[in-house]
């Protein structure tokens, strides 16, 4: 039977089935995706002749494209997920009220950035991050819509998700969504960058093999942490971060009413003409994507160990009792390790070197401080070693001022 052929395919030497996994969250939604399934009990279904029907394909590709859409890519199945439902022309007007909730100020650049999405998905765009310390902002609706259009090419996933060696939930998807998104080392911020402008990944799963393959992969970032919920500097040309207002009006049934406006979203989409026009490898100018919001996060970005070794610092000069110390790596290393050992010598030296431009001396003599605990009198005292050393020379205005 040609239904029956069609809902298998044999890649390499492997059959799957298409199978169509029902949407918890709306009974007329379905996610297609491909079941292993064993030769024997295709047979077994359908006789020993029906195999040789099957399609087959010599590996799998991500070849992503919203209009002209091909399964098949030079021999490759595509795994792309093909986007279902109609193109209409018509109104959106809830549509417009939810992106304009979301881009404020920003609308005809959010316009663009969603019309490179479609238009031109293997295109590097900024990490967008979307930020409020308060609730009914429409960021998680936001990111349900843009499931809703682009159905199960976006992957909504937790921090710990995208920080796990097993990607194959994420990897293949146009759009990698963070949600409660909080990231607290430069590393973290460094393997996103990196990710914004990747072309290649490795994908992993459990128990199956890495294998390289296309990425192209868009980030968004949700976060109701407005000041420090990724480490960047101030020099960081790829983050767009959005604040997000409250919700000024609550209207009944808004899901249902933007799903409805999708078909409509998708010919305008099709037809609307690109803005802005391509300026750098994130498409858009550095000072496009310029605003208050990624100011406010540069101002209050200092990675753990940072501030660790700040507060570390403002405990010593409490011991201390002056405004000047000075101290040497290894004892920074001896403060830090009672509590946090976690931070390497290297760790140490960076945050001095680069971030706050300080350096050692040549060897000389300095006065350490510590405190001894007073038995007899149930007391600390304070007591003072005359070390030599390499030094880094501390005042206590400047540590506040990093605070």
């Amino acid at each position: 039977m040609e239904t029956n052929k069609n809902e298998y395919i044999r890649v390499g030497t492997t059959y799957y089935k298409i199978v169509y996994e029902p949407d918890i969250y709306d009974s007329k939604q379905s996610f297609r995706r491909l079941a292993k399934w064993d030769k024997t009990s295709i047979i077994d279904d359908h006789g020993k002749n029906f195999p040789s029907s099957v399609k087959k394909y010599d590996g799998f590709i991500n070849f992503p494209s919203h209009e002209g859409y091909r399964r098949n890519v030079g021999g490759f199945y595509n795994e792309y997920h093909q986007l279902s439902g109609p193109v209409k022309k018509g109104n959106f007007p809830y549509t417009q009220k939810l992106l304009q909730q979301i881009f404020g100020d920003h609308l005809e650049l959010g316009l663009d950035y969603l019309s490179i999405l479609w238009k031109k998905p293997t295109q590097h765009l900024p990490v967008l991050c979307l930020v409020s310390n308060e609730r009914n902002t429409g960021k998680t609706t936001f990111l349900n819509w843009m499931r809703m259009l682009l159905e199960n090419n976006v992957g909504v996933i937790k921090k710990e998700d995208f920080k796990s060696r097993f990607n194959d939930a994420w990897v293949n998807k146009l759009i990698i969504a963070v949600d409660e998104a909080k990231f607290d080392k430069k590393e973290d911020t460094d393997y996103i960058k990196m990710l914004s402008t990747s072309k290649t990944q490795q994908r992993e799963k459990k128990g199956v093999d890495q294998k390289q393959e296309n990425f192209y992969g868009k980030i968004i970032l949700a976060s109701n942490n407005i000041h420090d919920f990724i480490v960047v500097d101030e020099e960081e040309i790829r983050f767009w971060v959005l604040e997000i207002k409250k919700l000024s009006e609550y209207i009944e049934d808004f899901d249902e009413k933007i799903k409805e406006e999708i078909p409509h979203f998708k010919y305008f989409l099709m037809n609307r003409k690109i803005k802005y026009p391509k300026s750098s490898r994130m498409w858009f100018k550095p000072e496009d994507i310029k605003t208050e919001a990624l100011a406010r996060v540069v101002k209050n970005s200092y990675d753990i160990d940072e501030k660790d070794l700040k507060e570390i610092l403002l405990e010593y000069f409490d011991v201390a009792e002056t405004e000047t110390v000075k101290l040497t790596l290894k004892d920074l290393t001896n403060l830090l390790k009672n509590d946090r050992s976690h931070i390497r010598k290297s760790d140490i030296t960076n945050i001095l070197n680069y971030k706050w431009k300080l350096y050692p001396s040549e060897s000389t003599t300095y006065k350490f401080y510590y405190k001894v605990y007073d038995e007899f009198n149930n007391t600390h005292k304070i007591q003072v070693l005359n070390k030599k050393g390499r030094v880094y020379t501390f005042h206590k205005t400047f540590i506040e001022g990093l605070i």
